[in-house]
């Protein structure tokens, strides 16, 4: 059987923990580094899953009438505020390479190996974390 080029079809690899008990500082600077070397990954996102199942049904409306996988290989849904993302994903979405976007904001975004680590501030009590960091994000690619 032939499997479609998707991004459905790569490796996944979820752990959960309380943003209150674990030390994001570690996680953004030794954790994620460690991951996306050891994985070799394309994207490494933080998200909250009760948000991303709650616009499932959306997303999954919006890929079938564009035919598009808006959330994998060739896009971004949503940019976490903690997340590496290759250059091949940037620029799909952005139109934008990490060095630029480190460039662009340099205190929020590093180039990493080919790409960038997103860190910005993550309060786990803000409502529109993702949605904000989404913004912000989006607004660099007309800096």
């Amino acid at each position: 059987m032939y499997l479609k080029d998707s991004s459905q079809f790569d490796d996944h690899f979820v752990f959960e923990f309380s943003p209150t008990k674990v030390d994001l500082e570690v996680v953004a600077d030794v954790v994620l580094p460690g991951l996306v070397d050891a994985l070799g990954a394309y994207r490494a996102t933080l998200n909250d899953a009760e948000q991303v199942m709650f616009e499932w049904p959306a997303l999954v409306a919006k890929m079938e009438a564009t035919g598009r996988d808006l959330d994998g290989r060739y896009g971004i849904n949503k940019f976490s505020p903690l997340a590496y993302y290759d250059d091949s994903v940037l620029i799909a979405e952005l139109g934008i390479a990490g060095e630029k976007l480190s460039n662009a904001a340099p205190d929020l975004i590093r180039k990493f190996r080919t790409g960038a680590i997103v860190k910005m501030p993550i309060d786990p009590g803000q409502d529109d974390l993702f949605s904000s960091s989404d913004r912000f994000m989006r607004s660099l690619n007309r800096s």
